[in-house]
């Protein structure tokens, strides 16, 4: 069965199921725009974003046609993060094994986006917190109105941002991620095109993918591809995402973050 978006192109090409979270945007010209319409209006990721994103990223594997993926956020906000009433669902009433599957559909959704074989762009405006950011992490590049903010919050709410660590180490480097892992500070745009989660900050968003599209597409296709897949060789600093843990940040008992961050920090070879 032909890809939907490969032959030939469409307007929406994910399942009827989950139109409502996820938008895929596509044209003639190869350009693909992947919207996150999350739970309320920051776009927080709950159990069924998360599978709608890998369902999203996975149809894309065999698009043939597509030059270049960009991920945004719907309503002007790329995403807060995990929702808060999902956590707290998944540490008062869900059983161990729906938590677990949760958790493992967010981290296939983030390894199905990193095997996407065109560059992938990660267009932030508005929040991008804890699952968001790793989304931003796990992009080929990013770029950020000047505006945007960011953030790894879990530790204040006794969580461990397991799952999108490995991803968040390979674009800062362990050091820093460590850092904001341990204190769960907000910052700004220019800060994170410091540290390199971001490659540009920019006050014409919109403006600024449509130039990153023209230069893309103005090269092979076959070039692209081979670069993208040279570049992710050498991912997340020799951290093999695959043995990543499963488990998502959500809330327990703050008072042992210290030692829950210590060993996945440890793991990853933050520290």
């Amino acid at each position: 069965m032909s890809n939907p978006i490969a032959d030939p192109f469409v307007e929406n090409v994910v399942s009827p199921d989950i139109e409502a979270l996820i938008d895929v945007r596509s044209g003639s010209s190869g350009v693909v725009t992947v919207v996150i319409n999350g739970v309320g209006p920051s776009n927080a990721v709950n159990g069924e974003t998360a599978r709608a994103l890998k369902e999203a990223f996975e149809t894309l594997h065999g698009a043939d046609a597509a030059r270049i993926v960009f991920l945004r956020g719907a309503g002007g906000t790329f995403s807060s993060g995990a929702d808060p009433a999902w956590l707290k669902a998944m540490a008062e009433d869900l059983e161990e094994r729906e938590v677990a599957e949760d958790a493992r559909a967010f981290g296939e959704a983030l390894r199905a986006l990193t095997r996407i074989p065109c560059p992938t762009v990660a267009l932030v405006e508005g929040e991008a917190a804890g699952a968001g950011a790793g989304l931003v992490a796990a992009c080929d590049m990013a770029i950020a109105a000047s505006g945007a903010r960011f953030g790894f919050p879990s530790v204040k709410t006794g969580g461990v941002p397991s799952v999108i660590a490995p991803y968040v180490v390979s674009a800062i480097g362990p050091r820093r991620a460590a850092a904001l892992f341990m204190t769960g500070r907000s910052f700004q745009a220019d800060h994170a095109l410091t540290i390199g989660l971001v490659d540009e900050v920019t006050d014409d968003l919109a403006g600024a993918g449509e130039r990153l599209a023209r230069e893309g597409l103005g090269q092979h296709h076959r070039f692209v591809e081979r670069d993208v897949t040279a570049g992710r060789l050498a991912f997340a600093h020799g951290v093999d995402v695959e043995d990543a843990p499963a488990d998502l940040a959500s809330p327990g008992d703050v008072g042992s973050v210290p030692q829950d961050l210590a060993v996945m920090l440890r793991e990853i070879g933050a520290w």
